[in-house]
């Protein structure tokens, strides 16, 4: 066969593999401590529209934290914008998601988590 076949064949190739396993988007991660808690959030390429909110929560020592309910609100402080607040769900142990919260704006969002009557922490989320 022609080398240049072989050239453009490693090129398909090459396109093929870059596709598939290239990252699909920036990913934010961020955490807090609070006075019982540690909260991490990640989010996979967060965007206007809808978006996966998934948490991480811990006690102050890293062991898992078990929490009744935990509660999210999403929050614009500069232009006065609150979403509803939503219900995490457990998917496994100190693991909770928000599927499909829908954010209608890009900008500086805080991600206000409920873990208590008393408790919240309040992480930062950069909407592009």
């Amino acid at each position: 066969m022609r080398p240049v076949f072989w050239v453009v064949a490693a090129v398909v190739v090459v396109a093929v593999a870059a596709l598939l396993w290239w990252p699909s988007g920036p990913q934010a991660t961020t955490s807090v401590r609070t006075a019982q808690h540690r909260v991490t959030l990640t989010v996979d390429d967060p965007k206007p529209g809808p978006n996966t909110l998934d948490l991480e929560v811990t006690d102050t020592t890293g062991d898992p934290s078990v929490a009744d309910a935990i509660e999210v609100e999403l929050v614009m402080p500069q232009m006065g914008h609150a979403l509803p607040a939503a219900t995490a769900a457990r998917t496994g142990e100190a693991r909770y998601r928000v599927a499909e919260i829908e954010i209608p704006m890009p900008g500086y969002w805080e991600v206000v988590v409920s873990l208590s009557a008393t408790e919240r922490a309040v992480l930062p989320l950069f909407v592009d």
